[in-house]
């Protein structure tokens, strides 16, 4: 089961800088809290999907298209409702609920675009501590380790007869307690699996070290970051 979201291919997008990528993502997150009408967010929503189409990762989209939808609607709903059920009500939680989307989706693109490994370096090289670095590319990467862990015992329990289909909602639920238990144990051996691997290679003992990956601007960086300052002017002014 792959549960990564970062694919390989042969793109613009995947081939920018990961601070350029970084840059995008934050912006993109200021841009969609700074929108405030339909035109902005129009915007700012239709290059979101102009750079998915030129990174080619919509696939993971629409994997995740059941959860960007409930998102919407939970947002709709619960916007609406704390307006009262007007006009005005239905247009604010409309335009909330697409710049949650909107937000959930830049990060979509930006896991589906970027591996660990750039990440991790593009943290460094803005300036950030490599063990802050490591901890936060370390939290990506165990978070996908850790769903596809519990689809294995799912999967596993199911093959000896465990029926976690049936039943009603609460029932399907209570039928899962008893899996937390063999997740939860995988989980704490792969943690310390981790940390004997780093001590059996002295991690941390050098403040200053080497990267087999090497990351640098190209042209395609700075058209990227010039279209990102004309976009902040757009909306900010």
């Amino acid at each position: 089961m792959n549960v990564y979201l970062y694919e390989e291919k042969d793109t613009i997008i995947h081939k920018l800088d990961p601070r350029t990528k970084l840059l995008t993502l934050f912006i993109s997150f200021i841009l969609f809290l700074k929108a405030d009408n339909i035109l902005e967010v129009s915007v700012i929503f239709s290059l979101l999907v102009v750079f998915g189409l030129m990174s080619g990762m919509f696939n993971n989209i629409l994997k995740l298209r059941f959860i960007l939808t409930g998102i919407f609607v939970f947002s709709l709903v619960s916007w609406t409702w704390f307006f009262g059920f007007t006009r005005e009500g239905v247009i604010f939680g409309f335009l909330r609920g697409i710049k949650l989307i909107g937000m959930v989706a830049s990060g979509i693109f930006f896991l589906s675009t970027t591996s660990i490994e750039e990440i991790s370096l593009g943290l460094v090289r803005i300036g950030i501590p490599y063990s802050v670095s490591f901890v936060l590319s370390t939290a990506l990467r165990l978070v996908p380790t850790f769903i596809g862990t519990g689809a294995t015992v799912i999967e596993a329990q199911k093959s000896r007869g465990l029926d976690l289909d049936s039943g009603n909602v609460w029932q399907k639920a209570k039928k899962h307690i008893p899996l937390l238990v063999p997740i939860f144990l995988l989980a704490i051996r792969n943690t310390d699996q981790l940390a004997v691997a780093l001590e059996s290679r002295a991690f941390g003992s050098r403040e200053k070290r080497t990267y087999y990956l090497k990351i640098g601007f190209k042209n395609s960086d700075y058209i990227f970051i010039f279209i990102l300052v004309f976009l902040c002017f757009f909306i900010f002014y």
